[in-house]
């Protein structure tokens, strides 16, 4: 008889047909560039930072940017670039990836050369069109996630949308609302997407001292294996001279999966500006997405100034 056979025949035939998001593109998902402290309240950010999330978060910045972050106990590592210019609308694109490498022992791969092609790694692209002035201003755009794990190689489109005002052209207080959906891809979809909305209130003191709050909280995501479904969150900067800024944050998240239905995430960065160039670093502690690490950041921003956010 073949009824063991069979069993494991029928077992690999339904496992092979389970698509899942990898925990690679679980990294990617959750990571936000240095400086930003937080990524439920994304819009607090420093500069072009902040388009990774929110391109209304300054709608005048243009200029190039990139990060890299590497988790503390574990070999992966996140690179976020930005680049930003002006052509009718601001133009804004982002660019992702985070890898892991040698994945089997040389002494495998000298058996079987086809494991060296293997990959553990996510990719996330995009570009969106951004419109408006200091006191409105709004997005559109569509981002590409590429997901490929030991072979298993997915895809993912994204649609996002996001609206930014000042009430009564206040200058120091503005409201912002985010949407962003799966339009199209081989990875398990949330049907109703992600929503995102926060508050930011700045205040400038002379020519000196500038500060910056932020609360936001988050609802749904994107994919049906995305690591969390709702957030809340708060980042503040300080920034000195319009040169050295400081800057901190925490937020909790409600798990899709896990030991715990809820995680917590905190960090705290310092930033220095000289001739428009800006350089940060940052040390995050959380146990979402790539985990506990550091960051570092540098960016030549020359339509953006720390400390100035509306």
């Amino acid at each position: 008889m073949c009824i063991k056979p069979c069993l494991v025949g029928v077992i690999f035939t339904a496992a092979s047909r389970l698509i899942a998001q990898s925990g690679q593109l679980t990294a990617l998902e959750g990571a936000v560039p240095v400086p930003v402290v937080e990524p439920t309240a994304a819009t607090f950010s420093a500069g072009l930072a902040g388009l990774w999330s929110d391109p209304t978060t300054t709608c005048l910045g243009t200029g190039a940017f990139f990060s890299v972050q590497q988790a503390t106990f574990s070999r992966v590592r996140v690179f976020q670039a930005v680049l930003a210019f002006k052509w009718g609308p601001r133009w804004s694109f982002i660019y992702g990836s985070t890898e892991l490498g040698d994945l089997f022992d040389s002494s495998l791969t000298s058996q079987d050369p086809t494991l060296a092609g293997l990959k553990a790694r996510a990719i996330w692209s995009g570009a969106d069109a951004t419109m408006g002035s200091r006191y409105v201003s709004g997005s559109l755009g569509f981002a590409f996630a590429g997901d490929e794990n030991v072979g298993d190689v997915h895809s993912s489109t994204i649609a996002r949308a996001h609206l930014r005002a000042s009430p009564m052209n206040s200058g120091w207080l503005q409201i912002g609302l985010g949407v962003s959906r799966v339009v199209g891809g081989s990875l398990p979809t949330e049907r109703l997407g992600q929503q995102h909305v926060d508050v930011v209130v700045a205040r400038r003191f002379g020519t000196t001292l500038s500060t910056t709050l932020s609360v936001a909280a988050s609802r749904g995501a994107l994919w049906r294996f995305s690591e969390t479904r709702g957030a809340y969150g708060v980042g503040a900067q300080v920034s000195v001279l319009s040169v050295v800024d400081f800057s901190a944050g925490f937020g909790r998240y409600t798990t899709a999966y896990g030991a715990t239905s809820h995680g917590w995430h905190s960090s705290a960065s310092v930033g220095i500006t000289l001739h428009r160039v800006h350089a940060a670093f940052r040390y995050t502690s959380t146990q979402l997405g790539i985990g506990s690490g550091y960051g570092f950041s540098l960016g030549y921003e020359p339509g953006f100034l720390p400390g100035q956010r509306f």
